[in-house]
């Protein structure tokens, strides 16, 4: 009887902890990322989800401890939300309908394999803008279009300068905005008829839908054209290598909007539907990111979506 005892008041204990665990975390989170939750429904609500989400996150990392999962997953500010309510704010990735055959001059992109140099940081080499952030605007799109541009911008000039984002959300006429989103060929085709461009400061990012405010005395750079590569791991290494940074577009899933660190890989991604758009502009030999069907060896993508640093 005094075993049974002792090992309730343990079990009891232990379970003590974890609520106390699970409340610290909690709180933790509201202060981090300023939640005030409009009633007490609500707070109930987003903390079952935010309780969910971080077991799945917990059980994910004790896989990885163990050798079983190549990358780390974290709470961040999706967290008290479910993966349908993520889709809905943020992965506004309408799909481009390119041909088979890529329309890139392929004199670009005949180089050989050793001559691609083993570890390129585009970021380091002053190609890539800081990390910006969407906010709650299905944006992925402008943002993936805008940091290409910015990248080829550098390339020419070698002056990197932030452009901007709200531009492409108001006045890309072909594409929907922050509420059903858009694609980054009619982006591009969209500011070769607008006529440019502007700065992110003479047009800063709102994160809202609103009237096409640019002139075009406000343009710094003008879209000439685009092309598109073929789906193939090995093009798209020797495009970021040669060209600069590459938009892609990727099929995020809730594994996706967990992620913290490592090599991603998820096994759930089905299909050939992407619904996020993202800027690929590293890569480093030796390592293997995965992300939705997108295969890339060496690669590590940078994302442009709204995760904090």
């Amino acid at each position: 009887m005094l075993v049974v005892s002792v090992l309730l008041a343990l079990i009891a204990l232990v379970s003590a902890l974890r609520s106390y665990d699970l409340e610290n975390d909690w709180k933790q989170f509201q202060l981090a990322y300023n939640r005030n939750y409009t009633n007490r429904a609500e707070l109930h609500y987003r903390k079952e989800i935010f309780n969910k989400n971080l077991e799945s996150i917990e059980k994910h990392n004790e896989a990885y401890e163990a050798g079983q999962q190549s990358y780390m997953q974290g709470v961040n500010q999706f967290t008290d939300l479910t993966f349908e309510e993520v889709q809905k704010r943020l992965l506004g990735y309408k799909g481009d309908m390119a041909s088979a055959d890529s329309s890139v001059d392929l004199d670009i992109l005949k180089v050989n394999d050793e001559d691609v140099p083993d570890s390129l940081d585009l970021k380091e080499k002053g190609y890539v803008t800081r990390v910006k952030y969407e906010g709650r605007c299905s944006s992925c799109w402008a943002f993936s279009a805008v940091g290409s541009i910015e990248g080829q911008l550098y390339k020419a000039t070698k002056k990197l300068v932030s452009l901007s984002e709200q531009e492409l959300v108001d006045c890309s006429k072909s594409n929907s905005g922050c509420h059903r989103g858009g694609s980054r060929r009619r982006a591009f085709e969209d500011l070769k008829e607008i006529g440019g461009i502007a700065l992110e400061e003479s047009y800063p990012y709102e994160g809202v839908d609103g009237e096409c405010k640019f002139e075009k005395e406000m343009a710094v750079a003008e879209v000439t054209g685009f092309k598109t590569l073929l789906k193939d791991e090995s093009e798209l290494k020797k495009a970021v290598a040669t060209i600069g940074p590459i938009s892609v577009s990727v099929q995020a899933t809730d594994n996706f909007i967990k992620y913290k660190n490592g090599v991603f890989y998820d096994s759930s991604c089905y299909g050939e539907r992407t619904n996020h758009m993202l800027l690929a502009m590293e890569r480093i030999i030796g390592a293997v990111r995965i992300i939705g069907l997108l295969k890339i060896p060496g690669m590590i993508v940078g994302v442009k979506m709204g995760i904090s640093e």
